[in-house]
């Protein structure tokens, strides 16, 4: 049997006082009000949060509040190059620590403790896999048993509203089946499991995601919204989740690009991408899960073709990964 897990949670140092801890920033100069790219960065200028990290890629992403971490993750077609998924934790004592394209920029001790964290924090996941290994094969998607845990979890149910403007399809529906592929009983390759994973659409809203037309993610709000906008050419879908220093998700938004052509009917023809499998992967990000290989064909692999509608039944990875966290 064959999984990866890529582990990206904030360190939990000095429990219980992110309310009321004073960040100390190991720096020296400062940074400026506007955008902070990786060069300034490394040359140790202080950073804040709500500053914005200016990628090489050319994403803005907003530095959260101390004790969270901000992760971006993007599905692209088929075609494009893939997307470096990207995180930024503010650490409560030691200042801030990035991974972008598995460098690590900011901070030493911020970096020190991530590291130390993930380590720890992958040993505590293994510990949770008690599966059996993979025994049947049909489908490409139920010959792989490989997942990836991004590092954060919901305590309670994810609680989410749907911004329906400039939307592409009717597509309400489509993001409500994508949503409940990942919780309660679910039965693929011949093996049944119980995720724990629970959601609950509340209703339609007016607030955007917190996502930019670049790729980026901007300062959380309250509340956990799916909708549409201008996305990088390439790019079907962004995901933006928060989670504080314990792992614990704060509030995960989805945005997918208006420059395509997106189809909601329960069978798919021509040019367009089927909302509910892209979706699908999308709240497989929301729930805690990051990328695979493509060649898997898993849901969470992180590129799709049109009407790519195998992607909304989970394979056997996806299932795995799920039942790990929930």
């Amino acid at each position: 049997m064959k999984f990866s897990i890529g582990i990206y949670i904030a360190v939990p140092i000095l429990m219980g006082s992110i309310a009321t801890a004073t960040p100390v920033l190991a720096t020296v100069s400062d940074c400026g009000n506007g955008s902070i790219t990786l060069d300034q960065i490394e040359d140790s200028c202080t950073v804040q949060s709500g500053m914005h990290i200016s990628l090489p890629d050319g994403r803005l992403i907003a530095v959260p509040a101390v004790g969270e971490t901000v992760v971006a993750q993007a599905s692209t077609t088929h075609e494009a190059i893939a997307v470096s998924e990207v995180q930024i934790t503010n650490t409560i004592t030691s200042g801030i620590a990035i991974l972008y394209n598995d460098e690590w920029y900011g901070s030493d001790d911020a970096i020190v403790e991530q590291k130390a964290w993930m380590e720890s924090r992958t040993d505590t996941i293994q510990s949770w896999f008690t599966t059996d290994p993979l025994k049947y094969e049909t489908l490409a998607s139920c010959s792989s048993s490989d997942y990836e845990i991004g590092g954060w979890r919901w305590p309670n149910d994810y609680n989410w509203y749907y911004n329906s403007s400039d939307a592409r399809a009717s597509s309400l529906a489509a993001f409500q089946a994508a949503a409940t592929a990942w919780t309660g009983t679910i039965s693929v390759c011949n093996y049944t499991e119980l995720s724990s994973a629970g959601e609950y659409y509340v209703g339609a809203t007016t607030e955007a995601p917190n996502l930019t037309k670049d790729g980026g993610c901007s300062t959380r709000s309250t509340r956990n919204v799916v909708g549409w906008g201008e996305l990088p050419s390439g790019t079907l879908a962004v995901t933006c989740t928060w989670y504080n220093s314990y792992g614990d998700a704060l509030e995960s938004d989805q945005r997918y690009n208006t420059s395509y052509s997106w189809s909601s009917a329960s069978s798919c023809s021509g040019s367009n991408y089927d909302v509910r499998g892209v979706g699908t992967h999308e709240f497989g990000h929301v729930f805690g899960l990051g990328h695979v290989a493509q060649s898997t064909a898993l849901v969470m692999k992180p590129a799709s073709s049109t009407c790519d509608v195998a992607q909304r039944t989970l394979g056997r990875g996806d299932q795995l990964g799920i039942i790990t966290l929930y």
